[in-house]
């Protein structure tokens, strides 16, 4: 019973990719006129991953699919490393222009915290930590490993926190 819910849920895939290859102008021309904002950052954002693929007509594996939303933190950094490696941006070089991106989703995030807008917030953190893996790996240096130190020296810090604000002592 599982395999078959699983292969109703690679047929629904499969279909909307088919409409999306299809139809793909005017989708995305139809939701960029009825959104503004986050939504249509959004849409572009999804629009941009689906057309590269179509435009490479890379063979989508659905396994890949499940792998996916069942990544681990690691993982997901690897994946964000690839990433940019297939874009080139994983060159010390670009480091410079890297961190300018670094913080205008750092400013981004700012806003929509204080905007209270909760999607925003975590669409802005993710893409906080993105520029900020893609950097560490145009630096030679490992995120996770740069993660690990900054906890290993706040791990048995000692303090208080006044007004939401941690004070080490």
């Amino acid at each position: 019973m599982k395999d078959q819910c699983e292969n109703c849920e690679i047929a629904k895939y499969k279909k909307a990719i088919e409409h999306i290859e299809n139809n793909f102008s005017d989708i995305l021309n139809y939701y960029s006129h009825r959104y503004s904002g986050p939504q249509i950052k959004a849409i572009k954002h999804v629009a941009g991953h689906v057309q590269s693929i179509l435009m490479t007509h890379r063979v989508i594996d659905f396994d890949d699919i499940k792998r996916y939303d069942k990544m681990n933190f690691t993982e997901l950094i690897q994946a964000t490393i690839e990433w940019g490696n297939q874009r080139g941006l994983i060159q010390e070089r670009n480091a410079t222009r890297q961190m300018l991106k670094v913080t205008e989703e750092i400013g981004e995030l700012a806003g929509s915290i204080a905007k209270n807008k909760r999607e925003d917030t975590i669409d802005a953190i993710g893409d906080s930590l993105v520029t900020l893996i893609i950097l560490s790996a145009q630096l030679g240096l490992d995120p996770a490993e740069c993660l690990r130190q900054a906890y290993d020296e706040i791990a048995d810090r000692k303090g208080e926190t006044v007004d939401g604000v941690f004070i080490k002592s």
